[in-house]
C-alpha cells in the first residue's frame, strides 16, 4: 500500500513597503534569535538534522540502543551496545557491527522502533542531543540515496514517476504516468471496506521490519478513526500479491 499527499507551497509576495521597516527588520531578528536558541523545538531538531556529521553518528547510535535498554527493557539493544563499545576499546569501527547485514543491526532497528514510540523527535533531543532522521536510517541500512533520488542509469530508474513515486513494477509506472496526464488525484478501485484494509507479510520480511509496519497502522488508526486494516495471507510470494485483492 502507498500513501501519497500533494502540497501546494504558498506563494510569497514581497512589499517594496517593507524593505526599509525598521520593525519589521527588529521582529525578523527576534523570530531568528528564538529559533536558535532553542525557542521553536522543531526548528531545532531540524537543525540538529541538518548538521549531523558521521562522527555524531556512532555517538547517537549508542545513545538510542542505552535508552532502548532502559526504556523498553530491551536485552537485545544492551547487548549491542557494548559490542560497540569494546570495538572501540579495541580500536575498531563500531559501525560495521550495525550497518547493512551486521552483527547488531537488526537490534539497532529495532531499538530506533521502540525509542520513536516512546519519544517525541522534540524531547529526544532536548534529552539526549540526538534526532532519528532518514540520513540516519538511509546509512544504517547502507543506501547511498532513497529510491527517488535513482540515476538514469539505475535499473529502476524506469519505475520512478515524477520525482516522488516509485512504482512495484513497469506496468504500474505506466498506470501512473497515465493519471497523471488525465490530472487524476486518487485511485478508483478504493476498496469496499475502509475500516479492513487487508495486507499481508511475506515469509522473508524481517521482524524489525513487520513490527515497523504494524506500529505505522496502528499510527493511522490511532489519528484516523474511520481507516481500518486486517492482516491476511499471502497468495503468492513469487508475485507479491495478498490473498485479497481490490
Amino acid at each position: 500500500m502507498q500513501l501519497g499527499s500533494f502540497v501546494e507551497t504558498p506563494h510569497v509576495v514581497k512589499d517594496p513597503a517593507f524593505k526599509d521597516s525598521a520593525g519589521l527588520t527588529e521582529d525578523l531578528q527576534k523570530r531568528v534569535l528564538y529559533i536558535e536558541d532553542g525557542g521553536d523545538s522543531m526548528a531545532a531538531v531540524q537543525k540538529q538534522a541538518n548538521t549531523t556529521s558521521d562522527g555524531d553518528l556512532i555517538a547517537e547510535v549508542e545513545t538510542i540502543l542505552g535508552e532502548a535498554g532502559q526504556k523498553a527493557n530491551d536485552t537485545k539493544a544492551g547487548e549491542a551496545l557494548k559490542d560497540m563499545q569494546e570495538a572501540e576499546g579495541k580500536g575498531q569501527d563500531p559501525s560495521s557491527l550495525v550497518v547493512g547485514h551486521s552483527k547488531d543491526h537488526e537490534a539497532l532497528m529495532k531499538a530506533i522502533e521502540e525509542v520513536s514510540r516512546e519519544t517525541s523527535p522534540e524531547d529526544e533531543l532536548n534529552e539526549t542531543g540526538a534526532v532519528i532522521t532518514s540520513e540516519m536510517l538511509s546509512k544504517l541500512n547502507n543506501l547511498s540515496d532513497t529510491p527517488e533520488q535513482a540515476s538514469l542509469s539505475s535499473l529502476d530508474s524506469d519505475l520512478i514517476v515524477e520525482g516522488d513515486m516509485v512504482a512495484n513494477n513497469r506496468t504500474h509506472a505506466l498506470l501512473l504516468l497515465e493519471a497523471s496526464g488525465k490530472n487524476q488525484r486518487w485511485a478508483s478501485n478504493t476498496w469496499k471496506n475502509h475500516r479492513q484494509i487487508p495486507y499481508c507479510f511475506s515469509s522473508s520480511i524481517a521482524s524489525s521490519s513487520k513490527r515497523a509496519w504494524q506500529d505505522a497502522v496502528q499510527h493511522y488508526v490511532d489519528h484516523i478513526p474511520c481507516l481500518g486494516f486486517q492482516e491476511v495471507a499471502v497468495a503468492s510470494e513469487s508475485e507479491k500479491t495478498c490473498a485479497t485483492q481490490p
